[in-house]
């Protein structure tokens, strides 16, 4: 995905800009910076280089008048950019290129664009200065210059399988779809108020999957790709289904855990208390084997039952108002008190305790957490769902604890403006619990390892804790003449085993996939997930620091040790011309379906353009003295779109308009203006034009510039 933020210094210089974006894997950078005045302008790419030396670059940069660009990861998927030394009358336009794997909810595919991050979350980040030689202006999402951003977006869509539902819950879309291939855009610009959530749904989407990329990049000065055949990175998505067979007269024990704490504002708290409303509305009363409790917690904790009580209505009826009257705002976020106190004895069932947390994921101590899930014994049964609440959760922490304790979890996403899913996420955890541990999972890459090619040659994720019946599970490993992989799993005491293919003809050449399988080896470092023992693991760590440095740096992938900079090198001249600003913005507009119309909702400019074709019509067939009614209304109707968007539209009808006043009113001076007015505007639209706007545009220019030499003889 290519996500362009722009803003201008005005007449001003502005010393330094710090914004925040809550991105995932960010793998290329481009600085373009113009002058208002100019159509053309100057591009720079961004380098990843080692973080300490990425900003130490910047500084000096800065020190010398120069024009410096940095962007680092300051937290999991929050990304800070810092814009300095920027000359007055001028626009920026950074364009991150960023590639992330899409998740599945409900068997339907989800791509989610985040609008903004937690407020504590920006403010730590922008306090953090990189440079103290210039003042700077942090750009916060709360600040009412920021409130009032818009932004439009357009994608295109290539899948496997037959695409049988394409929609967005939060936005309006316009739409083209064929089986497999799709395009859409949002229907106007709108503010950047919410995320941006699009669900695709599939027809054969549990069959298993491999993908093979040879790696190629593309020549910045030709259309050519430099291919590098040794170098083969390989994708395995398995959605494996399976027989379940549960033991009726086995308890299942359940704990709802619910954040109370600070980091939950007042919105959050009542929707993880609805949410676990939602749980105990859809645990069926009529299953005896249920045991179960509720505990809310902050810098306390409090218990609904001493112990974990039957699944009877009146013990459901008395949780709900539990839940209902609970305090909030209660400090801290101690997690880790509550999962000590269970940790402390045995559960009653020989399933484990199955741990259902609904949390934003801004938790104290998380480290001390993961250590207790991994090594206390009397857990090594128990499991952790994970429910994300709220638009700025931290769904890394939520990531690592499901993944941290030993039975297996699974994080799941409870979007506030997908509400009609929520039922179902519901109901499929619920199930989840029942299912038995899916344990000693392992996959066998039928593939050659070039341990000379690659450093790191270890699948990501390495350690594969759990995997549920129906949950998709995607696996990267840097590997050579791969065509086929085999995963492994016991499940009751018996073997699972399934196979999945693929062949030379469907191998692709790029980098996105080589950039997936980086970024899945570094997130496996960081999470650490690589020994069972702390001391090592921390030791494993260390080791690989710098390796992990180099791999960031050749696939281009932002990491905690890495950072992107670009140095814009001013040496006194005048601004050079180079790149046109509108060549980098459409450079990634390609439409996959040109042959097929958009269905959908029609864009403001689309009902714009319907009401001048309109009025064109009515105008010509008007009698005099409804013209004279009508011009005021329609000249004014032309002032809301440009000729660029109006296209023949709003050309035709303001030479309708111009005529009216000439012939029909006798007002030689304002269809003067008017025609006056069309020149100076078609100029400067033609400065900003595409190449084929461009020729009608200079088209309708030299018309009317003829018309007005014909009117002075």
């Amino acid at each position: 995905m290519h996500l362009m933020n722009g803003f201008s210094t005005g007449a001003k210089r502005r010393p330094s800009s710090n914004f925040t974006n809550g991105i995932q894997k960010c793998v290329d950078t481009l600085m373009t910076r113009y002058n208002n005045n100019d159509v053309d302008a100057e591009q720079l790419w961004g380098v990843v280089k080692e973080k300490e030396q990425a900003k130490r670059e910047y500084r000096e940069a800065i020190e010398k008048g120069h024009g410096a660009y940095l962007m680092h990861q300051e937290q999991p998927e929050v990304f800070s950019v810092s814009v300095g030394n920027l000359p007055a009358n001028c626009e920026v336009i950074i364009k991150i290129t960023y590639v992330a794997e899409l998740s599945f909810e409900n068997n339907d595919i989800i791509f989610r664009l985040p609008a903004k991050v937690a407020s504590w979350q920006s403010k730590q980040v922008l306090e953090m200065k990189d440079q103290t030689i210039l003042p700077s202006i942090n750009l916060e999402q709360n600040n009412s210059s920021m409130k009032s951003v818009e932004f439009s977006l357009k994608a295109s869509i290539r899948m496997p399988y037959e695409i049988t539902k394409l929609f967005s819950p939060t936005h309006r879309l316009r739409r083209k779809v064929t089986d497999c291939l799709a395009m859409i855009e949002l229907v106007d610009n709108v503010l950047l108020e919410k995320d941006f959530i699009l669900s695709i749904t599939l027809k054969s989407i549990n069959l298993p999957r491999m993908v093979n990329e040879t790696y190629a990049l593309s020549d910045t000065n030709t259309s050519n790709q430099l291919v590098d055949e040794n170098s083969q990175a390989c994708m395995l998505t398995f959605y494996p289904k399976f027989e379940i067979v549960n033991n009726p007269n086995e308890h299942v024990e359940i704990v709802f855990i619910i954040d109370v704490s600070n980091s939950m504002d007042g919105k959050h708290v009542q929707q993880a208390k609805q949410l676990a409303h939602l749980f105990l509305t859809n645990m069926k009363t009529d299953n005896k084997n249920i045991l179960f409790n509720i505990v809310t917690f902050g810098s306390d904790n409090d218990e609904c039952f001493p112990i974990s009580s039957p699944n009877t209505k009146e013990n459901i009826d008395k949780a709900k108002h539990f839940v209902l009257y609970s305090l909030d705002h209660r400090g801290n976020t101690d997690l880790f008190s509550v999962l000590r106190q269970y940790s402390l004895l045995p559960s009653s069932s020989k399933l484990g305790r199955q741990f259902i947390l609904l949390s934003d994921g801004h938790i104290n101590d998380l480290k001390s957490i993961l250590i207790l899930l991994e090594n206390q014994s009397s857990m090594r049964h128990d499991r952790l769902f994970t429910c994300s609440i709220g638009d700025s959760s931290n769904k890394h922490n939520l990531r690592q604890l499901s993944n941290g304790i030993n039975g297996g979890g699974l994080i799941t996403i409870f979007d506030s403006n997908y509400r009609s899913r929520w039922k179902t996420k519901v109901i499929q955890i619920l199930e989840h619990i029942h299912q038995p541990c899916v344990t000693n999972i392992s996959i066998d890459w039928h593939g050659t390892i070039d341990h000379q090619q690659e450093k790191f040659t270890n699948q990501a994720p390495k350690t594969i804790r759990s995997l549920f019946n129906g949950m998709h599970l995607t696996v990267y490993r840097f590997v050579q003449n791969c065509y086929k992989a085999t995963l492994t799993a016991t499940i009751n005491n018996q073997e699972y085993v399934t196979n999945v293919f693929s062949n030379k003809i469907t191998e692709t050449k790029g980098r996105i996939l080589h950039c997936l399988t980086a970024r899945a080896i570094i997130q496996d470092y960081e999470n650490g997930l690589l020994h069972n023992d702390e001391c090592e693991n921390t030791l494993i760590k260390k080791q690989y620091k710098q390796d992990l440095i180099e791999l960031s740096i050749k696939y281009s992938v932002v990491s905690s040790f890495t950072s992107f900079v670009a140095i814009e090198e001013r040496d006194g001249q005048e601004f050079e011309h180079g790149v046109r600003l509108l060549d980098v913005i459409l450079e990634n507009d390609i439409d996959l379906l040109p042959y097929i119309g958009w269905d959908g909702d029609k864009s403001q400019i689309d009902i714009i353009k319907d009401k001048l074709i309109n009025a064109k019509l009515l105008f010509d067939n008007a009698s005099i003295t409804n013209k004279i009614d009508l011009v005021n209304e329609y000249e004014n109707l032309c002032q809301k779109i440009s000729y660029r968007s109006g296209s023949d539209a709003k050309y035709d009808l303001m030479l309708t308009i111009i005529d009216t006043y000439r012939i029909t009113l006798k007002e030689n001076n304002k269809a003067r203006k008017l025609e006056e007015k069309m020149v100076e505007d078609l100029i400067n639209e033609i400065s900003k034009a595409t190449v084929d706007e461009r020729k009608i545009l200079e088209e309708r220019l030299n018309e009317i510039s003829i018309r007005i030499e014909m009117e002075k003889l």
